[in-house]
C-alpha cells in the first residue's frame, strides 16, 4: 500500500485529499531542510514531485510556497486541504512513522525537528 492510500485509509478520507495533504508536508519539509536532505527524502518516496504538484495555493504567490516552512502555515494550508483539526495530529503521525521507516535515523531527525507536524504532536 502506497503512503497517499495509507493516509486515506487511516483517516477514513478519498486518496485525493490524502494527496493534497501529502502535497502540502512534503512541500513543507522541502522549505524546512536544506536540498541534499530533501534529495533523501525524494529517493525514499519516489512519488513526491506528483504529491507536490496537487498543492493548491489560492493565490499563486511564491510567499505562500516559501511561508510552508513554519508549523502554522502547513497547518492552515492542512485545513485548506479539507482536514479537520482533530485529523492533523494524525496526518503528521502516519507520515512521520513512513519517513522514519525510510530515512536514515539521522536525515529522520533533521526532517521532524524542521517540521514537528511529524511528531504527531499538536
Amino acid at each position: 500500500m502506497d503512503l497517499p492510500d495509507a493516509v486515506a485509509q487511516e483517516l477514513g478520507i478519498d486518496p485525493a485529499q490524502a494527496e493534497r495533504g501529502l502535497s502540502a508536508i512534503f512541500m513543507s519539509i522541502r522549505m524546512a531542510v536544506e536540498p541534499a536532505t530533501f534529495a533523501r527524502v525524494i529517493a525514499a518516496f519516489p512519488d513526491v514531485d506528483a504529491w507536490m504538484r496537487t498543492l493548491d495555493l489560492s493565490g499563486g504567490r511564491t510567499g505562500e510556497i516559501l511561508a510552508l516552512a513554519t508549523p502554522e502555515a502547513l497547518r492552515r494550508q492542512l485545513r485548506l486541504a479539507g482536514f479537520a483539526e482533530q485529523d492533523l495530529r494524525r496526518l503528521g503521525a502516519i507520515v512521520g512513522q513512513a519517513l522514519q521507516a525510510a530515512l536514515h535515523p539521522d536525515t529522520f531527525t533533521q526532517v521532524v525537528t524542521r517540521v514537528p507536524l511529524l511528531k504527531g504532536a499538536s
